[in-house]
């Protein structure tokens, strides 16, 4: 990566890791004006809440993973890639959240100037897709970008290998988290219209996302380039329905430090250990991502299809031939 991209790229991040603290700031902002009534006061806490903790944990992600992608880590920038692409979910998330708090239903009034969030979100957004693109790494370049010894190997690397893995287990903790935390949620649970809305907006991609990316990932060890492209692209729509889960663990937690007045209590230990579920499913995710995109993964696809489409592959990639050795006899001395 150059020096301008990378610089570009770390701005953005800045950007948007700021664009995410003024959300949560404005949102905080509302609980001072809300306690002029104690059931509004409550509320607006609590949704405050929900907001801050996947805001804080997605903040740190951009942050840690920028930092990273100065020593050259080519995983740190894949996963920087997904993380800020896929988080423009989790924004617009938050985003709904935060009016949510700050016009809260039944009362007509802004707890907060409505134009900080009008600001705060298509600034963060912007930035998000500015890093993407700006750390991307063309695939022109991708698979030159390190040498990995014999291109002609037909077993499938280990990034590649680990991947499945990595993608499953995301899977298993990110869907698991999530029905939990809906179904020991009362406040969503009261009414069969939620959780019809939570089962299409936030099932629905969990599922899919997560059968895809499954599925197509094993198939890529193959080396097949069309099941490469396909397990990304279904590892993309399982980590953006991640971060809308995120959310909802978030509000578990909440109900469990007994922010929420009118749900139903959750243990402790329980609501806490959906947040970091849902939290490890989205880093086994992105973990899994950075596989499939790691240059070795890259260039033992490409040069798998290449053998494949080209039958005269394996004859110019054959080992060359021991060479001959000549023994000449001594002539025999003996006589009789």
């Amino acid at each position: 990566m150059s020096r301008a991209r990378l610089f570009m790229a770390l701005t953005a991040v800045v950007v948007a890791v700021l664009g995410l603290a003024t959300l949560v700031w404005a949102t905080l902002a509302a609980v001072r004006p809300a306690r002029v009534e104690p059931y509004l006061a409550v509320a607006t806490e609590a949704n405050a809440l929900v907001l801050t903790v996947p805001a804080v944990l997605f903040g740190c992600a951009l942050l840690v993973l920028a930092a990273l992608v100065p020593t050259g880590r080519p995983a740190a920038r894949s996963a920087l890639v997904w993380v800020a692409s896929t988080g423009t979910a989790l924004v617009l998330w938050l985003c709904l959240v935060h009016y949510t708090a700050v016009h809260p239903t039944g009362y007509d009034v802004w707890l907060v100037r409505p134009w900080i969030g009008a600001v705060a979100t298509p600034v963060t957004l912007l930035a998000l897709v500015a890093t993407a693109v700006c750390a991307r790494l063309p695939v022109t370049r991708r698979a030159p970008a390190a040498p990995v010894g014999d291109t002609t190997a037909t077993v499938a690397p280990a990034p590649l290998r680990r991947a499945v893995g990595w993608i499953v287990a995301g899977s298993v903790a990110g869907i698991g988290a999530f029905a939990l935390a809906v179904a020991l949620d009362s406040t969503v649970t009261v009414d069969p219209l939620y959780v019809m809305m939570y089962v299409v907006i936030g099932g629905a991609p969990l599922l899919a996302g997560a059968v895809w990316a499954s599925v197509t990932a094993g198939l890529a060890r193959s080396g097949r380039l069309m099941f490469a492209h396909l397990a990304r692209a279904g590892a993309a729509i399982l980590l953006a329905g991640l971060w809308f889960a995120l959310v909802q663990d978030a509000e578990a937690a909440v109900i469990a430090v007994g922010r929420y007045a009118d749900a139903r209590p959750i243990p402790l230990a329980v609501g806490v250990g959906l947040l970091l579920a849902g939290a490890a499913a989205i880093a086994a995710t992105v973990t899994g991502l950075a596989g499939l995109a790691d240059p070795r993964t890259e260039r033992y696809v490409r040069d798998t299809e290449a053998r494949e489409n080209n039958p005269w592959a394996a004859w110019e990639h054959r080992p060359a031939p021991s060479p001959l050795t000549v023994v000449v006899a001594e002539e025999s001395t003996w006589t009789s």
